[in-house]
C-alpha cells in the first residue's frame, strides 16, 4: 500500500487513486472512520502539538486518502510549529483533490469517487464553492452523493461502495413472495 501511496504522491491519477481506494475499502475498516474524524477535529483543539501528532498518526492508514485527515494534520502541525510537516500534509492534500478530479467531472454521467463521505464538501470547499443542499439519489443501483452549490452547479459523487444498503433496496429483498407463504390461513371447519 505504501508503494502506491507514494506512486499516487508522485503522479496523482484516477487510476492511482482508484487501485489504493479498493485497497483501502477491500481492507473493510472504514466503518466508523468519519465518526472517529469528527472526534478527532473536536479534541485536535484540546490538546498540545504530541498528543495531536498521536491521535492523527491513529487514524493511519485508514484516512490515507481523507481530504480533512490531511487538512486537520496540517493545521495541528501548523499550530505546533512544525511547518516541514504542514508542508508535506498541504502536499498530499493537493495530490489527492488532483487525483479526485481526475475521477469524473462530477456530473450524472460521470460522478466524482470519493472514499470518505467528508471529502465531497472538503473537495468544493477547497474549490471554493459553498454546499447549500446534500441528497443521497440512487439510481440503478448506484449510489450517489448530490451536492448543490450556491453558484447553482450541482456535483455528483458515487458512493456506493461508501453506504450500506440503502432502506428501498432493503425493503425490495425482504418482500414477501407469492404463493403459500404470502397467502393468509384459512379457517378449518371442523365437523364432529
Amino acid at each position: 500500500m505504501h508503494e502506491l501511496f507514494a506512486a499516487l504522491l508522485a503522479e496523482p491519477t484516477a487510476r492511482t487513486y482508484k487501485q489504493l481506494r479498493s485497497q483501502l475499502l477491500a481492507d473493510r475498516s472504514l466503518g466508523h472512520f468519519s465518526l472517529r474524524l469528527a472526534d478527532l477535529e473536536r479534541r485536535l483543539g484540546e490538546c498540545d502539538g504530541t498528543e495531536a501528532s498521536e491521535l492523527i498518526a491513529g487514524m493511519l492508514p485508514t484516512g490515507l486518502l481523507s481530504l480533512r485527515l490531511h487538512r486537520l494534520a496540517g493545521q495541528a502541525a501548523l499550530d505546533a510549529a512544525s511547518h516541514h510537516r504542514a508542508q508535506l500534509h498541504r502536499f498530499t492534500y493537493d495530490a489527492l483533490t488532483t487525483a479526485i478530479l481526475a475521477t469524473g467531472d462530477g456530473t450524472r454521467r460521470r460522478p466524482l469517487l470519493i472514499t470518505y463521505g467528508s471529502d465531497a464538501a472538503e473537495l468544493l470547499a477547497a474549490k471554493g464553492l459553498q454546499v447549500q443542499s446534500q441528497s443521497l439519489v440512487e439510481v440503478k443501483g448506484r449510489r450517489y452523493d448530490v451536492l448543490l452549490c450556491s453558484n447553482e452547479r450541482e456535483f455528483w459523487f458515487d458512493v456506493t461502495d461508501l453506504l450500506p444498503q440503502t432502506a428501498v433496496a432493503a425493503r425490495r429483498k425482504q418482500r414477501p413472495k407469492r404463493g403459500a407463504a404470502a397467502r393468509p390461513a384459512r379457517k378449518r371447519v371442523v365437523s364432529r
